[in-house]
């Protein structure tokens, strides 16, 4: 059922234009105007920016760390995955990212989150993948 407001008038001003040509039925247009539907809120969508708009701030909060903090994780995690795409930094960029989980990983064992360690450890395992894969075997 769609959400509609509460209160439906009887015209929707329409001039009694003919239902099947908007899609809606006109018993399914009576029924709304007697039994109003209620929507509920809007949940709020997560930005492609993430940690740069704002969107983590009240989570590292609850986990005890000032807001900006989400900001600065950030910008390091965007910098380790440019450094990614370079092969002269992808040891140091695998480093840098490496660290960012293991605290991640310890965030979410202080706050009782459990669960949530198997992302971390996932994405440590690709990032060593990733060396694995680009590492020179006459070097190493």
């Amino acid at each position: 059922m769609h959400c509609l407001p509460e209160a439906i008038p009887a015209d929707r001003g329409n001039g009694g234009s003919n239902n099947a040509k908007n899609g809606t039925s006109a018993a399914r247009d009576s029924f709304q105007r007697v039994v109003p539907v209620k929507c509920p809120a809007p949940t709020p969508r997560p930005t492609t920016l993430g940690k740069f708009a704002g969107a983590q701030t009240a989570m590292f909060e609850g986990w005890g760390y000032a807001a900006w903090f989400a900001t600065v994780i950030g910008v390091f995690e965007l910098l380790g995955a440019i450094g990614l795409l370079i092969p002269r930094l992808t040891r140091p960029a695998i480093y840098g990212l490496t660290g960012i989980m293991i605290g991640a990983a310890y965030t979410h064992l202080a706050n009782g989150e459990a669960p949530q360690l198997v992302r971390p450890l996932i994405f440590t395992a690709l990032l060593w993948s990733i060396w694995w894969l680009r590492r020179d075997p006459s070097t190493d």
